[in-house]
């Protein structure tokens, strides 16, 4: 299977060693849209269309050697790989807006894949944000330049600039970074003393993938003679072209043929080995799974008894809204005059003593205005 980092196009730079650039100012790369830049499509009034900004971008000279299309299928994703004054091997992906949007106002989008690295310029999900043309549409629109430029730029940053790689997360890039890594040293120590060059380029996808490892498969090689033919007859040699089960024959009796064979038959053997031992461990697994399904769920219903007891303890104690607090106030504020009222009206109908009526008319009274007080003082009480 094709890997996500696997190379679709290539483009050659011979004799192109790894590390400068082509001519050109020395400007920062945020201020370099001002510059006058030679490019491979003109620029117009209304800005560039997404093909100028692909075309620049594939057949720029310092990157085309090292950028492919991520998928033939999809023209939005490109990589271009790179190597960092440091020694690291990087890819940065760049996205470009699809045609039903305006290409000359949408930003395109480049990300750090296959790694996790720190860096003024990269944010937690390795997008390249400190670069001031692609942080906004408007500032894209605004900056005028080329999508092979704005790479350019990018990618020269930070090679001198070098991120700091926390972990190499995709394998193939591990593989990329070993072989980099058993090369020579390239002759640059610090970013200060790399000076731009016309012979100098990023390494290209056949360059880096070279020395990944093949399949550790030993086959005989091709013998360069065969003896028994040369003492067979024109005739037995005819018959052994135009019979293709002689032929057949023969070649099976060959030591290579019987050398691959026996190859053959050992793989095949370690395959259904291995296959034996993995459906005798079918059981074990489907009981596993079995179990971890159950714990899955049982999971699942605690977390979900949880998630409601907690909504629960935020309603029980969160603290009450002010207008309801008044409104409980008020009806309790009547509650104590009701009540008041209704002592009284025991007394003068003589069924309450004097003492026991001023006992209790007095407290009611005084829960009424209490509730009352605190109603009025919530009320004006921001």
């Amino acid at each position: 299977p094709t890997h996500p980092l696997s190379v679709v196009h290539i483009f050659r730079l011979p004799h192109t060693p790894m590390f400068s650039w082509p001519q050109r100012p020395a400007a920062y790369p945020a201020r370099r849209a001002s510059n006058n830049r030679t490019q491979t499509t003109q620029q117009t009034p209304k800005g560039y269309t997404r093909k100028q900004h692909i075309e620049s971008y594939l057949n720029d000279p310092v990157l085309k050697a090292s950028s492919r299309q991520v998928s033939a299928a999809d023209d939005k994703f490109y990589d271009t790989v790179f190597q960092t004054s440091v020694g690291h091997v990087l890819i940065i992906r760049i996205y470009i807006p699809p045609e039903h949007l305006p290409s000359s106002s949408s930003a395109p989008g480049m990300t750090l894949v296959g790694v996790s690295a720190s860096h003024p310029w990269i944010d937690t999900r390795m997008r390249i944000t400190g670069y001031g043309p692609i942080q906004s549409d408007s500032q894209w629109q605004s900056a005028n330049i080329l999508l092979g430029a704005a790479v350019n730029d990018v990618v020269k940053h930070l090679q001198l600039n070098p991120p700091q790689v926390i972990e190499i997360k995709d394998s193939t890039l591990q593989r990329m970074q070993k072989r980099a890594e058993d090369q020579p040293a390239p002759q640059q120590t610090t970013a200060a003393s790399a000076s731009p060059s016309s012979n100098d380029a990023p390494p290209d996808y056949q360059s880096v993938l070279s020395g990944l490892p093949a399949r550790d498969i030993e086959l005989p090689s091709v013998p360069s003679s065969f003896p028994e033919l040369e003492t067979m007859t024109r005739s037995e040699l005819q018959q052994l072209f135009d019979k293709s089960s002689t032929f057949e024959e023969y070649a099976k009796n060959q030591p290579v043929a019987k050398t691959v064979g026996d190859l053959k038959s050992d793989i095949v053997e370690g395959n259904v080995k291995m296959a034996k031992e993995n459906l005798a461990k079918e059981d074990g697994l489907t009981s596993l799974y079995a179990s971890v399904s159950s714990l899955r769920q049982s999971l699942k219903t605690k977390i979900d008894t949880f998630n409601s007891l907690e909504k629960r303890y935020s309603q029980v104690f969160a603290p009450p809204k002010k207008q309801d607090v008044i409104r409980d106030l008020t009806k309790a504020k009547r509650e104590a005059m009701t009540k008041s009222d209704s002592i009284a009206d025991d007394f003068v109908s003589g069924s309450v003593e004097l003492e026991e009526f001023l006992k209790n008319f007095m407290e009611h009274r005084k829960i009424h205005h209490v509730r009352a007080a605190k109603a009025e003082r919530l009320k004006y009480t921001n």
